[in-house]
């Protein structure tokens, strides 16, 4: 996907991969985005949203079970912070987070969405 609008990257009528600094967001999304257990071959991988995150008011145990997926992306060196950002408005939930990568000396932060549970 191309960074920042969700869409997919067709250049030249076929799907391209991302890389260097723009790979991190995307990884950072569906390593995020993945449901504990959703991965038959490897059932440990994922965020457990329905038990840890959606309805827990201790920000303490939201953020940490967002850290570790965060912390495990490629090219991410440091979680400087992690949260899920609540829209009363909308009713749509975000996960801001600032990452340190091999890229830059720069912190990068940024924001991605939460999957839909059924």
């Amino acid at each position: 996907m191309v960074p920042g609008t969700g869409e997919w990257d067709t250049t030249g009528g076929d799907f391209n991969t991302v890389a260097d600094a723009a790979a991190v967001p995307q990884g950072i999304e569906i390593r995020t985005n993945t449901i504990l257990a959703e991965i038959y071959l490897d059932q440990s991988l994922g965020v457990d949203w329905l038990n840890t995150v959606l309805g827990k008011t201790d920000p303490l145990v939201v953020r940490a079970a967002l850290t570790v997926p965060i912390a495990d992306t490629p090219d991410v060196t440091n979680v400087v912070g992690a949260d899920l950002v609540l829209d009363d408005e909308t009713r749509e939930a975000t996960i801001a987070f600032s990452v340190d990568t091999v890229y830059s000396v720069n912190t990068l932060a940024g924001a991605v969405g939460v999957p839909e549970t059924p």
